[in-house]
């Protein structure tokens, strides 16, 4: 506000400019203005001020859910707070841009993201989160199928349950360097999703990447630790490189990725589920640089035929332990392959 008077006078050099009444925030979308109006506008005037923008105000429960007229709720980003009811923000069928801003939770009263917020928005393309937000709760934009851009805010370290699930058309994302956690189907069915870095996370969902059959990446996590079940199951990963501490690879982990031709596995593992490889027919060969076999399900190999490299001083133990002893033929020792 104060700029553009500076400029008029500058251009309007022999007038004397008087300008009088409080500065307004522009809304770029009419319903969004006409929903927040109410709200903020406290004395009355038709417009919000920048003095009113600063209150926290209690949005109204669904105040913005099947509103058909609601192209963008960036505008949300230029008020200082409010308190919303979970999913005030879902099923907005013509949204299209939207910026979180610093929504206060009715409950905890504190800044996040709500469960489902802007989930079923089948147009939505572009969402930016605010820098205060530190984690993306379950189901945040579930099934938004035109999602192509997302613009962290940077603070954030989990993305929750679902949060991206089905955002069909998300072929590239850039994750925060402070995030360390994907939790169940973080990012699961997103099958135009090509790239992705992994290498700050520590801890990996069940099936976060489940169903990214265009995901052409090496898996590559020197950070990840515990069990890993189903993460990559029908994904397009053509490698494993690291894996980091990880414990436990179990149920389907790396099933059905018909591009997969390698997994490096660490020396920290102690066990192999059910299905972990099962119908990776490319599958080349596998390096397991534990020095005792780790515990394995008879079905984690099936539909596979792939060579299994481990410790040289540690071949004679895989092949005479429970179930390494059925494909004792396929287990050579790591210097034949290093």
């Amino acid at each position: 506000y104060q700029d553009s008077v500076e400029e008029l006078r500058k251009i309007f050099n022999r007038l004397t400019l008087i300008m009088e009444g409080e500065a307004a925030i522009r809304f770029i979308d009419p319903v969004v203005f006409s929903i927040c109006l109410p709200l903020w506008d406290t004395d009355g005037d038709g417009y919000i001020s920048e003095a009113e923008a600063k209150v926290v105000r209690r949005l109204t429960q669904g105040a913005f859910n099947n509103q058909e007229g609601i192209i963008s709720l960036d505008d949300l980003d230029k008020l200082a707070g409010y308190i919303y009811h979970a999913g005030n923000f879902n099923n907005i069928p013509n949204l299209i841009t939207a910026t979180t801003g610093l929504k206060i939770d009715l409950t905890s009263g504190l800044p996040e993201t709500s469960n489902a917020s802007y989930a079923n928005c089948p147009k939505l393309e572009r969402i930016k989160i605010n820098a205060i937000i530190t984690s993306i709760s379950n189901g945040s934009f579930k099934n938004d199928v035109s999602l192509r851009t997302v613009i962290f805010g940077g603070n954030e370290t989990m993305i929750g349950n679902e949060a991206f699930m089905g955002c069909t058309s998300l072929s590239h994302i850039t994750l925060p360097v402070n995030l360390t956690e994907l939790s169940y189907g973080s990012f699961r069915n997103c099958s135009a999703l090509e790239e992705i870095n992994l290498s700050n996370l520590s801890i990996l969902g069940s099936a976060c990447f489940s169903g990214c059959n265009s995901l052409n990446i090496d898996v590559n996590i020197p950070n990840a630790k515990g069990e890993i079940s189903q993460v990559f199951s029908s994904s397009g990963i053509v490698s494993v490189s690291n894996l980091g501490k990880v414990t436990s690879i179990t149920y389907f982990a790396f099933g059905s990725c018909p591009n997969l031709r390698y997994v490096v596995l660490p020396d920290t593992l102690t066990s192999i589920g059910n299905a972990t490889f099962y119908g990776s027919s490319k599958l080349e060969y596998i390096i397991c640089h534990a020095i005792n076999p780790p515990t394995l399900d008879g079905s984690a190999f099936n539909g596979t035929s792939c060579i299994i490299y481990v410790p040289d001083v540690s071949v004679d133990a895989y092949k005479t332990t429970s179930n390494w002893s059925k494909i004792a033929s396929r287990i050579k020792p790591i210097s034949e392959k290093l």
